[in-house]
């Protein structure tokens, strides 16, 4: 048993100086976090985790060091080094995933509570912030699926520095446009959002990177025709198409909170990538034909080749350096060409009941009978069955994102202008109604 465990400090220990190439202080404190808590790791490697003993003790290493990474750096202490690690290189060190992590972790929490306890404090799990980063990653893989899903919608898969062949909407390649937008909404969250922020407030800032690619984005790389897709660009006036109001339609957003949310996008374009803002009106591209310029900001050459190219490398390193400094998840994994890190299958849990919803006939309880959901509007037509088009509707699924934006709408177009006691008066008849 001594020599089981004698080898899984040396295996943890090369790991950790060769295979993630840590710092001194950080590998110190890692061991002394190992070799405190080995001991629990042999007496129940056959009772804990759900795999091969070889996983189990994998699974061990990764939330020692992951432990050490956050709790340490967390209080900012001199010994513990200079940089974080992102919780996605620990996982790929030792070869495991971001799903199977989480669903093991709460084990291991318990086994080693009180070590971590003696070690870091009686508030260590308040710190750790588990939950909330499983919560987190779960909101990142609705966010990203979502917006996969609308920018195939408005964009070709491939751009100039691709090949020619046609890409699936759920793996493979991702384009340099797609990229920069995921980029740019990460460093909207960085720098403009909190870390643990709503799906409604992430699916507007989503939606102003959409606008942004619309306006510049160039047109050959369009999957829609600005005249003829009134399906997805329905709200038009006497100066054209009006955009803010077109995405707001689709994705059921607050025109003023869009508005705001683009305020920003702009800024953040400004400040971090050093582009000059124009207005529209100022400006002669084809990607303004038919649309209404009054308020749209236009950044000269953004996404001509060179700049796009500059504009991703300083998007990376701004994230770099946030991420280096936290050991969070790295959320560029969402959009990467491998993410194999990711894992298969869904968490279960209080994270997941975002996707949950109540069938309730009344339509002031269930708020998606009046709204329809954005995935509705943007599927394409289907065929005629025996020439008929009747009974032709597609079976749409509501996401957990058209879950919270129909509802947000339902709040502020439903239930918000209602007088305060009439409010009082469904909210009573709502909680006597569950108590039966």
């Amino acid at each position: 048993m001594e020599d089981d465990g004698d080898a899984m400090e040396a295996r943890f220990a090369s790991i950790c100086k060769s295979g993630l190439s840590l710092d001194e202080s950080t590998v110190r404190q890692a061991m002394v976090l190992f070799r405190e808590s080995k001991h629990i790791l042999l007496a129940n490697i056959s009772t804990i985790g759900s795999g091969s003993h070889g996983e189990v003790e994998r699974y061990w290493s990764a939330f020692v060091l992951y432990c050490v990474i956050r709790l340490c750096h967390g209080k900012g202490r001199k010994d513990c080094g200079q940089n974080g690690v992102p919780l996605c290189q620990i996982l790929r060190a030792f070869k495991l995933n971001i799903i199977d992590f989480f669903k093991e972790m709460p084990q291991f929490s318990l086994k080693a509570g009180y070590i971590l306890s003696g070690l870091y404090g009686s508030d260590w799990e308040k710190r750790l912030e588990l939950k909330e980063l499983q919560v987190n990653f779960v909101h990142l893989s609705v966010l990203s699926r979502h917006y996969r899903r609308a920018y195939l919608e408005l964009f070709l898969p491939s751009d100039s520095n691709n090949q020619s062949s046609a890409v699936s909407s759920h793996t493979g390649y991702i384009s340099d446009y797609h990229h920069f937008g995921w980029l740019l909404f990460l460093a909207l969250r960085v720098h403009t959002f909190s870390r643990f922020r709503d799906l409604v407030t992430c699916t507007n800032g989503l939606v102003s990177i959409l606008a942004v690619l619309i306006l510049h984005v160039p047109m050959k790389f369009r999957n829609f025709h600005i005249t003829t897709a009134s399906r997805l660009f329905g709200k038009k006036a006497d100066k054209g198409v009006d955009l803010l109001a077109s995405l707001c339609d689709i994705y059921h957003t607050s025109e003023d909170e869009l508005k705001k949310t683009l305020e920003k996008t702009n800024k953040l374009i400004v400040d971090i990538l050093n582009k000059k803002p124009l207005p529209a009106a100022e400006c002669r591209t084809e990607n303004l034909d038919h649309f209404n310029i009054d308020g749209l900001t236009i950044f000269e050459g953004l996404m001509e080749e060179n700049s796009l190219q500059s504009s991703l490398l300083t998007l990376e390193k701004d994230y770099d350096d946030v991420i280096n400094t936290t050991g969070e998840l790295d959320e560029r994994v969402f959009v990467s060409d491998d993410d194999s890190v990711l894992g298969s299958g869904s968490l279960s849990g209080g994270a997941i009941n975002i996707a949950s919803r109540k069938s309730i006939p009344d339509m002031k309880s269930s708020p998606a009978k009046e709204i329809r959901s954005p995935s509705c509007l943007m599927q394409s037509p289907a065929p005629p069955v025996n020439g008929n088009h009747m009974g032709n509707s597609k079976k749409v699924f509501d996401t957990p994102v058209s879950t919270a934006m129909t509802t947000a709408k339902w709040l502020r177009t439903v239930i918000s202008p209602l007088p305060s006691k009439p409010m009082q008066n469904f909210t009573d008849s709502s909680l006597h109604a569950t108590r039966i």
